[in-house]
C-alpha cells in the first residue's frame, strides 16, 4: 500500500513538472481575464449564432467575456459574416490586442448544410487566436478552417472578406483611361501639288472607354490662307476640315501605345478673288465636300492622364473642285490629300 501512495504521489509529481517545462497553461489560468467581444454589424441570424458560439467557447476556456461597461479587457474579439449569392456565407473573428498592437484573423465558409460544424471550428480557432494574442499559447494558430468537402455539385471556390481565396492568382487586365478626351494638335495638309501645303491648328473631343475604343470628333479650322495665281489675277483659299472619328488603341502598358484612326465628314472652301492690273471683279464662292479618312497614329502617356500623340491620315474628298481665275484652271481640291500632325492630349475622368 505504501508503494502504490509512494508510486502515485510520484507520478503526480512528474506530470506536474512536465506541464511546467512545457509551458503549457492550464485553462484554469485565464480565469478572470477580461475580454470584450463586439456585437456583429449586421443583424442577421447567421451573425447572431457565429457571435453566441464565440462566446460559449470562450467562457468554456474560463474567459469572462462582456459586451462593454466599465472594466477594461485585454482584447477585443470581433465576428464578421457576409452572405453569398447563391447559398453559404464567409465568416471571420478578429482578436485584436490593444497593448500588443496586434490583430490576429481566422476565416472559414458556411455552407448551406454543414454550417453549424463549421461554425464550431471557427469558434474554437478563436480560443487559439486568443492565446496566442495573450502570449498563452507557443503554437501559432491556423488561420483558417479546413475547407468544406468539395463534391461533383459542390459550389465554386469562393472568395474570402479581404482578398481571393488561398492559391488563386489575382488576374490584371490592364485597361485604358475612361473618360472624356481633348486634343490639340497642329498639322500639315498636302494635296500633292494641286492647291500646294497649308498648315493648320486641330481642335478633337471625344470619349474614351477602356477597352481602348474612342469616338472623336476632328475640326481643322483657322488655317493658313492659300494663295492661287493666273497671268490674270489671283484668289485667296481657306479650307476647312470636319470629321466624326471611330479610334481604336492597342497596348495599354506600353509606352507608346499604336492606334487606328478612321471616319467621315465635310471639306468646307472658301475662295475670294482678287482683281489683277487688267482690272475686272472679285468673286467669292462656298464649296463642300464629303471626306473620309483613314490612318494610324501613336499615344505616348506622360503624367496624369495627358499624352503626346503624332498622326498621319490619308484624306479623299468628294466631288473633285476646280478653282478657275479667269477662265484658266489655278488649283483643284478634292481627291486624295495627306495630313501630318502632332499635339497633346488629355483625358478628363
Amino acid at each position: 500500500m505504501r508503494w502504490s501512495f509512494a508510486l502515485g504521489g510520484l507520478a503526480v509529481l512528474l506530470a506536474f513538472s512536465a506541464s511546467r517545462a512545457s509551458g503549457a497553461v492550464p485553462p484554469a489560468t485565464v480565469g478572470g481575464v477580461v475580454v470584450l467581444l463586439s456585437p456583429p454589424s449586421d443583424a442577421d441570424d447567421l451573425a447572431s449564432e457565429m457571435s453566441a458560439r464565440v462566446r460559449g467557447e470562450l467562457e468554456a476556456a474560463g474567459f469572462d467575456v462582456v459586451g462593454g461597461g466599465e472594466r477594461s479587457p485585454v482584447a477585443t474579439v470581433t465576428v464578421a459574416v457576409k452572405r453569398i449569392a447563391g447559398g453559404g456565407a464567409l465568416a471571420e473573428v478578429r482578436v485584436s490586442d490593444p497593448t500588443g498592437q496586434k490583430t490576429l484573423v481566422a476565416r472559414g465558409f458556411l455552407g448551406g448544410s454543414d454550417h453549424g460544424r463549421a461554425a464550431e471550428i471557427l469558434a474554437v480557432k478563436s480560443i487559439e487566436l486568443l492565446k496566442s494574442s495573450l502570449g498563452e499559447s507557443s503554437d501559432p494558430p491556423e488561420v483558417a478552417p479546413p475547407p468544406p468537402t468539395r463534391g461533383p455539385s459542390a459550389p465554386p471556390e469562393r472568395p474570402t472578406l479581404l482578398g481571393p481565396p488561398s492559391g488563386a492568382r489575382a488576374v490584371d487586365h490592364p485597361v485604358f483611361s475612361r473618360g472624356l478626351e481633348l486634343a490639340l494638335a497642329g498639322g500639315v495638309v498636302d494635296g500633292f501639288g494641286r492647291v500646294g501645303a497649308w498648315w493648320t491648328p486641330m481642335f478633337m473631343a471625344g470619349y474614351r472607354w477602356p477597352s481602348g475604343l474612342a469616338v472623336r470628333a476632328s475640326v481643322a479650322v483657322f488655317g493658313q490662307t492659300v494663295t492661287l495665281s493666273t497671268p490674270a489675277a489671283s484668289a485667296r483659299l481657306d479650307q476647312h476640315l470636319a470629321t466624326i472619328d471611330a479610334v481604336l488603341l492597342g497596348w495599354p502598358r506600353a509606352p507608346i501605345r499604336p492606334y487606328a484612326v478612321a471616319g467621315l465628314g465635310a471639306q468646307h472652301l472658301h475662295v475670294v478673288g482678287i482683281p489683277g492690273a487688267a482690272g475686272g471683279r472679285g468673286n467669292t464662292s462656298e464649296e463642300v465636300a464629303l471626306l473620309g479618312t483613314l490612318g494610324v497614329g501613336a499615344d505616348v502617356p506622360v503624367v496624369l492622364g495627358l499624352s503626346l500623340l503624332t498622326e498621319v491620315r490619308a484624306l479623299v474628298g468628294w466631288p473633285e473642285d476646280a478653282i478657275e481665275i479667269g477662265g484658266v484652271e489655278a488649283g483643284r481640291t478634292g481627291g486624295p490629300s495627306l495630313v501630318i500632325d502632332a499635339g497633346v492630349a488629355g483625358v478628363l475622368r
